[in-house]
């Protein structure tokens, strides 16, 4: 009833429309921690040889562990050389680490744990040829719009507001959930065709960088614009 009388919005095109089913109407928004100082000034050269992938955030099982680690196994027995940054904690990470080492996979998978220097993820991020984003349950993923704003392309499954935001084969490459086959051979396609992938996540730069930075999610919440 509150909802029906006020000014309400949502994290997601896909969370208003649940809403309208209600009877509430609702303005969808992307939430964003970037700032428009922190968007990437030029963009690394993408490169396969190695191929470097990495992936941000909680490391549970809702967030596709399970899909990350089936990846690497599949990864590891392609032909394709490839460097595989994890940065995150939580309480997958030990499992993690113990099939890291269990599969040799130490000289191909660096598990950073929590970083605190935000200048030092961006970094990482600024210098990888693709984010894997394995999560089952999102609203609007703050890591992909991180990624994107330093122009670094994604491969992610369609979770929370993505497929409402972003256009497939054009800003953002999408995979099934659960679904490792998947992932790893659109890995292997993108990492053979790099100028594809350079306009993916160039026309992914601009949709952030003109529409999902912070000072525009603040403009139209609190100004409401």
């Amino acid at each position: 009833k509150s909802a029906k009388k006020s000014k309400v919005y949502t994290n997601g095109m896909h969370l208003a429309k649940r809403l309208q089913r209600k009877g509430i109407t609702a303005s969808p928004v992307i939430s964003s921690t970037v700032s428009i100082n922190e968007l990437a000034i030029t963009f690394h050269p993408l490169q396969n040889n190695p191929f470097r992938l990495i992936y941000v955030g909680y490391l549970r099982y809702a967030k596709g562990m399970d899909t990350l680690m089936e990846l690497l196994l599949k990864l590891k027995s392609f032909s394709l050389e490839f460097i595989f940054d994890i940065v995150g904690e939580g309480e997958m990470h030990d499992t993690i680490s113990k099939f890291i080492i269990d599969n040799d996979l130490e000289h191909k998978v660096i598990l950073h744990g929590h970083i605190d220097e935000r200048e030092k993820i961006l970094s990482l991020l600024q210098n990888a040829d693709l984010l894997f984003f394995p999560s089952l349950s999102e609203g609007s993923p703050r890591a992909v719009i991180e990624a994107m704003s330093q122009g670094t392309p994604v491969l992610s499954t369609p979770v929370g507001a993505l497929p409402y935001t972003f256009k497939e084969g054009s800003e953002i490459i999408f995979f099934s959930f659960k679904n490792a086959e998947e992932a790893s051979k659109k890995i292997v396609y993108y990492s053979a065709r790099l100028y594809d992938l350079d306009i993916i996540r160039r026309n992914a730069y601009n949709r952030v960088k003109n529409e999902f930075t912070i000072e525009k999610f603040l403009s139209k919440v609190f100004l409401m614009k």
